[in-house]
């Protein structure tokens, strides 16, 4: 197995502004809970007030120092903590300052960059969704779920039959467990140890729930065949959650800033470099399955086509939150011509080609911080892709790949390159 070195800022001025920025992800953290309520939502302004002081602290600090003489290692944190101070600027304008005009499109090019609001909506223009994958993939699921006994039935009857299938819920996902740990250890990763266990009835997800130790897989991803549950989904998403918990792991090698812990942790700062990876490490799972043997051909199809358009599926419901925020701020605005503004749905429609869009129930309405939750799949799979694929340019192997994009949580994924290809690899393979 792979043995992660340890990783030290060396420059003094870089080593505070990387404590500025973990006290940032610890504001930043603070407001998304309040956001999210308990058990409603609220904001606090000292909050909101400490992330614009800590944002306009690191920017100001980066503009002091030379990049250039910076060792390494050094620069790539550098690069990191300088874009992580240009978000929280943007994140602050957007989500906080109530005389800014930012609006969503200009906030997505300032928080990720260029083009993204346009490119979320081209997504989903007909020529660009793989529909024939789409069908096929609901045809497949729809044969094996419509046979799956109900899993509120299952979790929360007290019948013989559903003590029945909660002893075989629990068979399968230990044997789930035992599909997964021996495919980290083929990358050279030592797996976690932790909890896994089954989540809520009807809860309707799975995750990682960070600081703790556990990872927890939805019983409606165990679609039932010949009397017992397969594990062909729980498998590939149990892949997934444990990367997040590799990632939290072999994060404790690095500074702070790159390590958030769970109180410090912030889904749209940090989602789109964890979701990459576990998106990664779940395309490598799908290959190994099928290499391995695994399931059977039917099952093997059927993750496949889950696999391949799990990300296509969310960006209906991204493209339609970003065409809801602007047809609010449209609204908001009594300068904009009234003919000229849209609804949501019916602008989606119109873009998808897809009439039933049109009705105003047909997807829910999801705040700005949900969205930016969506978002961080796409984002971060295309960054984890680019990487992926130099390292398949150069040879780099297979064992190192994985533990390279697992050593902590960046924000600007060029910066993480930067670390991997000229500081994490000429380390590990002695150059």
């Amino acid at each position: 197995m792979i043995k992660n070195p340890e990783w030290e800022i060396t420059d003094k001025r870089l080593k505070r502004l990387d404590l500025e920025r973990t006290a940032l992800n610890v504001a930043v953290a603070s407001f998304e809970r309040q956001l999210y309520g308990d058990p409603f939502p609220y904001a606090s302004l000292s909050t909101g007030n400490d992330i614009y002081k800590r944002a306009r602290s690191i920017s100001r600090g980066v503009a002091r120092i030379n990049k250039d003489d910076l060792c390494p290692f050094d620069r790539a944190v550098y690069q990191d903590v300088s874009t992580h101070g240009e978000m929280a600027s943007a994140y602050h304008s957007y989500f906080i300052d109530i005389k800014s005009k930012m609006r969503i499109g200009k906030f997505l090019s300032d928080f990720y960059e260029p083009g993204i609001f346009t490119g979320f909506l081209n997504s989903v223009r007909p020529e660009n969704m793989p529909h024939d994958e789409l069908y096929e993939e609901a045809l497949l699921m729809s044969g094996a779920f419509t046979k799956t006994p109900d899993s509120l039935v299952v979790g929360y009857g007290n019948s013989a039959l559903s003590k029945r299938n909660q002893r075989k819920l629990v068979d399968a996902l230990g044997r789930s467990v035992d599909i997964v740990n021996p495919f980290y250890e083929s990358l050279g990763i030592v797996p976690v140890e932790c909890d896994i266990e089954l989540g809520p009835a009807g809860g309707g997800f799975s995750y990682w729930l960070g600081g703790t130790s556990m990872a927890v897989i939805d019983p409606d991803r165990f679609s039932f065949s010949s009397g017992t549950y397969d594990t062909f989904l729980p498998s590939l998403i149990l892949a997934h959650e444990l990367g997040h918990a590799q990632q939290e792991k072999q994060g404790n090698n690095l500074p702070s800033g790159l390590n958030p812990s769970a109180s410090e942790y912030s889904v749209s700062f940090h989602g789109q470099c964890g979701e990459g990876a576990a998106l990664a490490i779940e395309g490598e799972f799908v290959d190994y399955s099928k290499k391995k043997k695994i399931f059977s051909q039917e099952d093997q199809k059927k993750m496949e086509l889950f696999w391949s358009t799990y990300l296509p599926k969310k960006r209906f419901q991204i493209a339609h939150d970003l065409l809801e925020r602007q047809w609010i701020e449209e609204m908001a605005n009594p300068d904009f011509p009234e003919s000229l503004k849209r609804n949501a749905h019916v602008e989606l429609a119109r873009i998808t080609n897809i009439k039933c869009f049109e009705d105003d129930f047909s997807f829910c309405d999801f705040s700005a911080m949900d969205s930016l939750q969506q978002m961080s799949y796409h984002i971060g799979n295309k960054n984890i892709r680019r990487i992926m694929n130099r390292f398949k340019k150069e040879g780099v192997p297979r064992d190192l790949s994985f533990n390279a994009i697992l050593q902590g949580v960046w924000v600007n994924s060029r910066a993480q390159e930067d670390f991997i290809f000229n500081s994490y690899l000429p380390r590990m393979m002695g150059k």
